[in-house]
C-alpha cells in the first residue's frame, strides 16, 4: 500500500510538472520608480498564446486608457508600429507569447527614472529559458550597438533585478522611444530564448558561418557550417516574430523572395552551438 501511494505521489508530481512545461511559463515582473510609485506586468509563454490580445489567457487591451500619472508600465506594440509606419494596436498589462514571438516590447512612462524591477530568477533555470534577457539595445542593434541607457544584456535567471534608465535619446531618437502628448516613452526590449541568443558582436565575427549575399533580393546562403550539423533555422524580424523556420532543407540556399524589405535576424540551431546573424532584404 505504502509502494502504491508512493507511486501515485510520484506520478503525480510528474503530471504537474509536465503540465507546467506544456502550459508554459508565467511570471510577475515589479517596478517602482525614484519616487515609489510602483506598477507590474504578468509576462510568460503558453504554446497558444498570440502576439495580440488573448482574451482566455486574461490579457485586456487598454490601448485607450491615458497613461496614468507617477509610473505606467506597459508591454505595447507602439514602438514596431510607428517604426513601421502606422499606429499601435494593443497595450496591455499583461502579455503571454507563443515560443514563435519571442520578443516584448516593455515601455516606462514615469518622470522619475531610475526605475528598479524585480522577479523570480528561479523560474528561468530550464534550459530552454536560461538566454532570456532584458535589453535597451533595440533587436534590429543584436549585439554590436549601443543604446542611451546603455543595458546590454540582462539574463534573468543570473540575477533578479535591474534598475532601467531612461533610454530615450537626445535629441529625440525612435529607434528607443516614442512620444505620447507631451511625454517621451522610453522602450526596452525582454526576450525569452535558450544560452545562445545574447551571443555577442565578438563571437559573431569569430563565427564559421557566413551568409552570402548579405544584403540579399532573393536567396542568401550559409557557408561555414555543414547541413548535417544544423538541427533549425529561424528568421525574425525587429519585432521577434518568427517569419520563416526551417527545420529540414536539401540545399544551401534559404529563399527570403517573400519577405518584405527590411532586417531580419537570423539564428542558426546548431548541435553544439547556435549562431544569431543578421542580414537585409532588399
Amino acid at each position: 500500500m505504502k509502494k502504491i501511494l508512493l507511486l501515485l505521489i510520484l506520478f503525480s508530481s510528474l503530471a504537474i510538472k509536465l503540465t507546467a512545461q506544456v502550459q508554459g511559463l508565467e511570471f510577475v515582473m515589479y517596478f517602482e520608480d525614484s519616487a515609489g510609485n510602483q506598477d507590474s506586468l504578468i509576462l510568460g509563454l503558453n504554446s497558444q498564446a498570440t502576439l495580440g490580445i488573448d482574451n482566455f489567457l486574461g490579457e485586456e487591451n487598454i490601448i485607450n486608457q491615458a497613461y496614468q500619472e507617477g509610473l505606467d508600465v506597459r508591454v505595447t506594440d507602439e514602438w514596431i508600429k510607428r517604426y513601421t509606419g502606422t499606429g499601435g494596436t494593443y497595450h496591455t498589462k499583461k502579455q503571454i507569447i507563443n515560443q514563435y514571438y519571442e520578443i516584448l516590447t516593455i515601455d516606462i512612462k514615469t518622470d522619475n527614472f531610475p526605475v528598479k524591477a524585480h522577479w523570480d530568477s528561479g523560474l528561468f533555470t530550464p534550459l530552454y529559458l536560461m538566454g532570456s534577457l532584458i535589453t535597451s539595445i533595440n533587436p534590429g542593434g543584436w549585439w554590436d550597438t549601443g543604446s542611451p541607457s546603455d543595458m546590454y544584456q540582462i539574463i534573468l535567471h543570473e540575477q533578479d533585478s535591474v534598475v532601467f534608465t531612461s533610454n530615450a535619446s537626445i535629441p529625440f531618437n525612435d529607434n528607443y522611444s516614442y512620444s505620447n502628448g507631451m511625454d517621451t516613452i522610453p522602450v526596452y526590449w525582454l526576450v525569452f530564448g535558450s544560452p545562445g541568443i545574447g551571443v555577442g558582436s565578438t563571437e559573431l565575427m569569430e563565427s564559421p558561418v557566413k551568409l552570402i549575399p548579405n544584403p540579399s533580393k532573393s536567396k542568401i546562403r550559409l557557408e561555414g557550417i555543414k547541413n548535417e550539423d544544423i538541427q533549425r533555422i529561424r528568421i525574425l524580424g525587429i519585432d521577434g516574430v518568427c517569419v520563416k523556420m526551417l527545420t529540414s532543407w536539401d540545399v544551401e540556399e534559404i529563399n527570403i523572395d517573400g519577405l518584405e524589405n527590411g532586417m531580419y535576424i537570423l539564428i542558426v540551431e546548431g548541435k553544439n552551438k547556435t549562431f544569431v546573424k543578421r542580414f537585409i532584404k532588399l
